[in-house]
């Protein structure tokens, strides 16, 4: 029996409401009825068969992603944003073999291929330090698992709806419709500009946010029915979480990637420091500061490459962090973010998290710049309505940071760039900041 099988969730719970957009609502056995008509092609397909989608978060695309997870064909998730040059390199770096899209009704199959739990359900796009494609292999048994510790630490109420407003190219919009149907809860699908709205007029109970949405979203109360925001995808600044709380919005900030299925540390109360412990059944190690982890939802790879896993079956996130006592993470930064400054590292995302708690700051981006006496010295772009005097804000980094670790040169922008996915965009922010820098 397949947790995401959504002719079994049909079965189980064929009156269920499985999706809820602006077109109406489908419940799981519409949304079956639907499926169903596309099996008898993609059963038809060979062993070998990867097939491409253009992942947007719309009904259509939901029916061709459930169709071929049900026949067991694994499909690389193309993000809607990209070109069509970007496609092209990543169905090359997946070895796509063709369209899901192009693929229509055919002739049910009486043939019912059965499904190895370790063939990829899906295959999901990071760059990772590479500036290229990287396909990891996201099979249906890690997805399983990482669906399965999700629902130990949130939980699922009778009542839960999860609003859905960023692209299934993403493995936390993929993650959102696995759980949901797993769980045989609906999904409620919002485009970003009306998410708010959505989620008062279907009851959305959970939401998945990056900080840059969550910091739009604070002009209004939450909905009223939301339980629970996760904010993942990027650092979440402790002043915006607090806002956050402040305005009644039940924040807790989780810290995944898409080579563990999303999620790897959540916090389980608005209580807990850092983003919070690991999910059940997930290891980290520390070697120095760089974060490695693994566990049941680990990925199986990135097509077309040599295993990442050390002998002991770690994964180097490329993440630098630290454990507290009480067992919560805390993020200090990409390695590909650290700048190194006389021979001392330091790490972005400490700073920047210092100059966010200074009176006056709103948002900051620390990055390096070449320096002829210390290699790099730190850099910041620094976004402050009220712009507090430099004696001030020394002052405030003298109390938190070593001298080694403070801006030696900042510029002043009215707003920080972001990426499609939400995140800061550090390396727009260093090449805006660059004719604007003075000395620090």
């Amino acid at each position: 029996m397949s947790p995401f099988s959504v002719l079994e969730a049909a079965a189980e719970a064929p009156g269920a409401p499985a999706w809820i957009d602006e077109e109406g609502v489908l419940d799981f056995r519409a949304l079956a009825a639907a499926v169903t008509p596309l099996l008898g092609g993609l059963r038809a397909l060979p062993a070998s068969a990867c097939l491409s989608l253009v992942a947007s978060p719309e009904r259509g695309c939901l029916v061709r992603l459930l169709a071929a997870i049900e026949a067991g064909v694994p499909v690389a998730l193309l993000h809607p944003r990209w070109t069509e040059h970007e496609r092209q390199r990543a169905a090359a770096a997946a070895g796509v073999t063709g369209a899901l899209e192009a693929l229509g009704p055919a002739r049910a199959s009486l043939h019912r291929r059965p499904i190895d739990p370790e063939r990829p359900l899906a295959l999901v796009f990071t760059s990772g330090t590479t500036g290229r494609p990287r396909a990891a292999q996201l099979s249906h048994r890690a997805l399983a698992a990482a669906v399965e510790a999700s629902a130990a630490v949130l939980g699922w109420q009778d009542e839960d709806r999860w609003l859905l407003a960023m692209p299934l190219a993403h493995v936390g919009g993929l993650s959102i419709v696995l759980r949901c149907l797993a769980a045989r809860r609906p999904i409620v699908a919002a485009r970003p500009d009306t998410l708010v709205a959505s989620a008062e007029r279907h009851r959305a109970t959970l939401v998945s946010l990056v900080p840059t949405v969550l910091a739009r979203l604070l002009d209004g109360p939450p909905p009223p029915a939301l339980r629970c925001a996760l904010v993942g995808g990027a650092a979440c600044p402790e002043p915006l979480r607090r806002r956050a709380l402040a305005a009644g919005w039940p924040v807790r900030t989780t810290y995944g990637l898409t080579e563990m299925c999303a999620q790897v540390a959540t916090q389980r109360s608005s209580e807990d420091s850092g983003v919070g412990p690991p999910l059940p059944g997930v290891d980290l190690a520390l070697r120095g500061e760089r974060l490695l982890v693994r566990g049941p939802s680990l990925f199986s790879g990135f097509s077309g490459e040599p295993s990442p896993l050390d002998a002991q079956g770690f994964y180097d996130t490329g993440d630098f962090a630290r454990l507290d006592p009480g067992g919560s993470l805390h993020l200090l930064g990409r390695r590909t973010d650290l700048v190194v400054t006389g021979g001392e590292n330091v790490y972005p995302l400490e700073v920047e998290q210092v100059l966010e708690r200074a009176p006056g700051i709103e948002a900051a981006c620390v990055f390096g710049v070449p320096d002829p006496r210390w290699g790099s010295a730190v850099a910041a772009a620094l976004v402050a309505p009220d712009r507090p005097s430099a004696e001030a804000l020394r002052g405030h980094l003298d109390t938190y940071l070593a001298r080694y670790k403070h801006p030696r040169q900042v510029a002043w922008l009215e707003r920080l760039p972001s990426t499609a996915a939400g995140k800061l965009d550090r390396a727009e922010a260093a090449r805006l900041a660059a004719p604007h820098l003075s000395p620090f």
